[in-house]
């Protein structure tokens, strides 16, 4: 054997048994350390520490943001009979079940408690039916119910839809959105979350491509949302007579006076969009924590994983703060808000 080892690995030559042989570091295999390990997850990191440190203050600030969001929700005349408090009731309600789910399942990753010591099987089932199973629901109940709030909001300021209507037609569409949230666990149940894989077979892809698609539409469900609102607020400005405030400067007046419509997509945007756009440039002989990650692309994925999961962490900064009625019912008719007013004055 030559001492060409391959990829820093250290050739080692032991005289008394007269052998030799390349002693390849963590990451690659082979004679000549020729070959980089698939699918092997770095090592240098405790990717389950860190994230039970992260499902933690998510979970302190989730309670906080939606203890408030449900006092309004449920003690505000705006919204109290709405559709969109029904949607939003079960937002922060389902964040906060969420959220309480994501540390128990770090927990248990983590500290491994007595029962999944020496059962991996017991283990693995675990981590997949409650950590991945149940947070990716949640995620995309969450996306959905977001969703269907600008869709509300897009029918009362295009169509006039009576805001104090009848509950029916939200109670309806949100059992449909759960039933399309929860079908999205079926797939997961039936491969044992393990669709993921280097051989992806055609089931696989399906699974992938199911997910994506129930994304996606909850995404369509947004941009067709805004859009109807856009042009309700272009329609507006062009059967406007007025020549002294030029229509361009109106249209944005509208849009900043509305601008609580606009902050829940913008945010679900900037939060859940990068992870699958950055996903699939990792390779498919590649991990996503692959082996050998430095600290920067390390601590750069760990952000881009984790923002999925803000929107429900922040549901009163960007469902109630951004809005000036839910803000004066905030103020009027919850008892923190009353204390606040009463500080800030």
């Amino acid at each position: 054997m030559s001492h060409s080892c391959l990829n820093n690995g250290q050739f080692i030559r032991n005289t008394t048994l007269n052998i030799s042989y390349c002693q390849c570091s963590s990451c690659y295999q082979g004679v000549y350390c020729e070959e980089l390990i698939p699918y092997k997850v770095q090592t240098e990191f405790n990717t389950m520490c860190i994230y039970l440190i992260i499902y933690s203050v998510e979970f302190f600030v989730s309670v906080i943001n939606n203890v408030l969001s449900l006092q309004v929700f449920q003690r505000s005349r705006c919204l109290r009979r709405t559709n969109i408090g029904v949607y939003l009731t079960l937002y922060s309600i389902i964040a906060i079940i969420g959220n309480v789910l994501s540390v128990i399942g770090q927990v248990i990753q983590c500290f491994k408690p007595y029962l999944f010591i020496n059962n991996d099987e017991l283990s693995e089932t675990f981590n997949c039916s409650l950590d991945k199973i149940s947070h990716q629901i949640i995620l995309f109940s969450g996306l959905w119910l977001s969703a269907f709030v600008a869709l509300e909001h897009a029918l009362i300021v295009y169509f006039d839809c009576r805001l104090y209507g009848t509950q029916r037609r939200s109670i309806i569409i949100s059992i449909l959105g759960f039933c399309m949230t929860i079908s999205t666990g079926i797939p997961m149940i039936i491969n044992q979350c393990k669709w993921n894989t280097k051989y992806r077979t055609l089931s696989k892809r399906i699974t992938s491509g199911f997910f994506y698609t129930v994304a996606v539409l909850a995404g369509v469900t947004y941009f067709v949302a805004i859009l109807i609102v856009l042009i309700n607020f272009a329609l507006r400005v062009y059967h406007i007579n007025n020549q002294s405030i030029p229509r361009t400067k109106i249209f944005f007046i509208l849009i900043q006076r509305h601008l609580f419509i606009f902050i829940p997509p913008i945010v679900y945007g900037l939060c859940v969009i990068p992870y699958p756009i950055w996903f699939p440039f990792k390779g498919r002989t590649q991990a996503y924590f692959h082996c050998g990650i430095s600290t920067v692309e390390y601590v750069f994925k760990i952000i881009v994983q984790a923002l999925p999961d803000i929107p429900p962490v922040i549901t009163w900064l960007i469902f109630v703060y951004p809005s000036n009625v839910y803000m004066t019912d905030f103020y009027t008719e919850t008892w923190i808000g009353r204390k606040l007013l009463r500080y800030i004055n």
